[in-house]
């Protein structure tokens, strides 16, 4: 898995799964392996065995006289996080 701190997240000679979204400690990237590109990926929360997998979209970066890099990245919202968050927690509190 490539991050964008990783040098060759950009370079399409480097293969790899590309990850946009940062992945906090303890939390796995966990993709379909054996297609190119890359059918589907999602994260799993590995602190938290209750915790649902996640799944990530993906743009495909054109790139030039090559076939485009697939990048993935985690755009939905998450129920407990921001405004999203409040709203829960007054709607259901715990």
């Amino acid at each position: 898995m490539l991050g964008p701190q990783d040098p060759g997240f950009w370079n399409p000679d480097v293969p790899g799964t590309r990850v946009l979204t940062p992945v906090e400690p303890g939390v796995s990237v966990v993709c379909t392996s054996g297609f190119e590109p890359t059918p589907g990926c999602s994260t799993l929360d590995m602190r938290d065995p209750s915790s649902p997998q996640r799944s990530l979209v993906f743009v495909d970066v054109p790139v030039i006289a090559r076939p485009p890099l697939r990048v993935w990245m985690d755009i939905l919202p998450r129920l407990d996080e921001g405004a999203l968050g409040q709203l829960m927690e007054h709607l259901f509190p715990r």
